[in-house]
């Protein structure tokens, strides 16, 4: 729980997910995506571009994350829980 109460979009530049709405394997992006567009969350840097793509197709789930400093992070949703997704997040925004 750490984890998410410490997510902040603070040193996020933007956040893109990618999921299919018809594919089980989207679960996590599909929650990753609930939590990233809660307000609490926004406010942290309303800079943060968050965008989302639903597909129709069999596209594996994607979180797409681009730091303020340039680099960029992906993840694959269907590998990883919402939790996950954010703790990793917050580990690489810990060493920028």
């Amino acid at each position: 729980m750490a984890a998410v109460r410490g997510f902040s979009l603070g040193k996020l530049a933007s956040v893109r997910m990618i999921f299919s709405v018809f594919d089980s394997r989207s679960t996590s992006t599909r929650e990753f995506m609930r939590r990233v567009t809660a307000a609490r969350v926004r406010e942290t840097n309303s800079k943060c571009d968050v965008t989302h793509e639903v597909r129709g197709d069999q596209t594996p789930p994607t979180v797409q994350v681009r730091f303020t400093d340039g680099s960029e992070f992906v993840l694959e949703g269907a590998s990883h829980t919402a939790l996950d997704i954010i703790a990793a997040i917050n580990r690489k925004s810990r060493t920028l």
